[in-house]
């Protein structure tokens, strides 16, 4: 029982299995889908689903010496066939490839597999990951294959690939099953979901103990004298990792947003970090011109760290948005005035006025010209973005607003410094009744930051964050999750109706791309990904923004938020939010 609950990654959800007909599972060599998935195949077929299994070679080469053997190939099959029936597979399908040669016949085993989806016309198909779980060239080739065809030609079907909890595959490795093959660990996934195998585990042993001829290499290392039901009979869930079709960008530009601040919270080297993420091949960067930080003191302007990313983002033929504040900038904490300009904190509660705080409007124009000016003749900068959800209140932390006349003083002075550009303003977009409620109670004055961004600006940003922790209870939290209800459609249709009604563009200005759970700086727990945005729905969160996108007045641009977090899970040995961001630039 005690290794039932360690080997047990309770974070990730448990799917069900009765959502699919028709399950085609396709694997190199008989017993890939037994060892890796046959309590899962055992359950789909309980559930009255039909089963069909391909496999791609004879597995000749299955002995411990790894030489061609003829009557193997024979032997295997006839063991495949046997599990089949115990694992409740209704048909097996047995193709003639050399066993260890996919990688040589790729385009054959495309044809091949592209003829037999046509043919058993799946709504589900299970294969490996793109590291073929142990870097094995057969499994990594089949993977490759099957992933590609299924992205361009069945895009319709969900492709799942098989998967282990960081605690079981580390135990695996300890024992001897599996390689410590850093190339094959970069490119393996973490698991999205989870079957509840329950007694399906039977067969699944029984189903094992049918491949006779392969228990010298199921039982390596330790296995050699572990027999493999007991390992197995540990596993009450199988685990994998969902695929995603990707929406098309068309004409919208992708891109980030970086975060200096939260660079250098997640103990990453600030410099460092954005010289990677200029590495990938995305077209546009926000940035941001932080009050306090550039002057700190009276009298001092120090542009140097916003010059060097400026130069960076150049070279490395990125466009830009330049956030120039000046009272609020994107990124934690948000606000970043000087204390010079502001001797005693806003008061909670209050609308800040011209007429108000004269002080703070004073430096913050000086502020906005000085950025403005010295940055209008790069070439680079498509936008400027002014304050960051301007006349909201800052969450739960503070209940102070800025004045839409406050910001409307501020806006003059960005157009005088240059009139050539846009200039971008953005708003949160409520996704639960509770936040609606909320937002609409605290901004009933004067409108939200969406409603005055669609008055005053030439792009309207939109920050989408659809699910949100909202406080801990015991070792549990509770989530926000109500982007997909008719409320929050009828709300986004109204919001955006209104936009281009005022003949603004639109853009996701932050795209939720990292966790929101309930602490500032989100938490990378080893070995699983967090509830609020685990890698997929990075993927999720965009497909879902780009089908709001209208034909005739698509998306200037969506920006995912939360590439500093990216770094840091790759760091930790977990690159699967980079991998999901590089596939939505691959495809998109």
């Amino acid at each position: 029982m005690a290794a039932v609950v360690l080997i047990t990654d309770r974070s990730v959800p448990v799917r069900d299995p009765r959502r699919f007909k028709k399950v085609l599972a396709v694997f190199p060599h008989a017993d890939d889908e037994t060892v890796h998935c046959g309590g899962s195949l055992a359950r789909f077929a309980q559930t009255g689903a039909s089963v069909t299994l391909l496999l791609l070679t004879g597995g000749e080469r299955g002995n411990p010496a790894g030489v061609i053997d003829p009557a193997l190939a024979a032997v295997r099959r006839r063991e495949s066939e046997r599990a089949a029936a115990i694992l409740g597979i209704t048909r097996v399908i047995q193709e003639d490839f050399d066993d260890g040669q996919l990688r040589q016949h790729t385009d054959a085993v495309e044809s091949v597999l592209s003829r037999r989806i046509e043919e058993v016309h799946p709504d589900l198909i299970l294969t490996y990951d793109l590291a073929g779980f142990d870097g094995h060239q057969d499994h990594v080739a089949c993977s490759q294959v099957l992933t590609k065809l299924c992205r361009a030609q069945f895009p319709a079907v969900s492709l799942w690939y098989v998967a282990l909890p960081a605690r079981m595959l580390r135990l695996l490795v300890l024992v001897g099953q599996v390689t410590d093959d850093s190339r094959a660990a970069q490119r393996r996934v973490t698991p999205t979901h989870r079957l509840f195998v329950g007694s399906a585990i039977v067969p699944k042993i029984r189903a094992l103990s049918a491949y006779r001829s392969q228990r010298g290499s199921i039982g390596k290392g330790l296995g050699r004298i572990i027999p493999a039901w007991l390992p197995v009979s540990m596993l009450q869930f199988e685990y994998a990792w969902r695929t995603h079709p990707v929406e098309p960008a068309g004409s919208t530009l992708l891109g980030i947003s970086f975060r200096p601040l939260q660079a250098e919270a997640l103990g990453l080297d600030g410099r460092a970090a954005l010289q990677s993420l200029l590495a990938l091949p995305y077209g546009l960067i926000r940035l941001g011109a932080y009050w306090n930080r550039i002057e700190a003191e009276p009298g001092r302007f120090e542009t140097a760290d916003l010059d060097w990313q400026i130069d960076a983002a150049e070279r490395a033929g990125k466009q830009i948005i330049l956030a120039v504040g000046a009272v609020k900038t994107f990124g934690y904490p948000e606000v970043f005035v000087p204390s010079h300009w502001l001797t005693q904190p806003l008061r909670e509660g209050s609308l800040v006025q011209p007429t108000s705080h004269p002080a703070l409007l004073s430096g913050a124009e000086q502020f906005i010209t000085r950025i403005v000016t010295r940055y209008r003749e790069r070439q680079s900068i498509v936008a400027w973005q002014l304050e960051h959800e301007a006349v909201d209140p800052l969450g739960v932390e503070h209940s102070w607003r800025l004045s839409r006349s406050f910001v409307e003083r501020e806006l003059q002075v960005l157009r005088a410094a240059d009139p050539s550009r846009p200039v971008m303003m953005n708003g949160f977009l409520p996704t639960s009744f509770v936040v609606r409620l909320s937002q609409w109670w605290r901004t009933r004055d004067q409108g939200d930051s969406l409603a005055v961004a669609a008055s005053l600006a030439d792009i309207v940003g939109i920050d989408y964050y659809p699910r949100t922790g909202l406080r801990r209870v015991g070792r549990r939290t509770l989530y926000l999750d109500g982007a997909g209800g008719r409320s929050a459609r009828m709300t986004r249709e109204r919001v955006f109706g209104s936009i281009r009604m005022h003949g603004k563009r639109l853009m996701i200005s932050e795209g939720q791309a990292e966790p929101w759970e309930t602490t500032t700086v989100p938490p990378s727990p080893e070995g699983h990904a967090a509830f609020s945005c685990p890698p997929e729905q990075l993927i999720d969160n965009f497909n879902a923004a780009l089908r709001w996108s209208v034909k005739g007045d698509p998306f200037y641009a969506y920006l995912f938020w939360g590439a500093e977090y990216w770094l840091l899970r790759s760091q930790s040995g977990d690159p699967s939010y980079v991998q999901a961001f590089a596939r939505v630039l691959e495809n998109a």
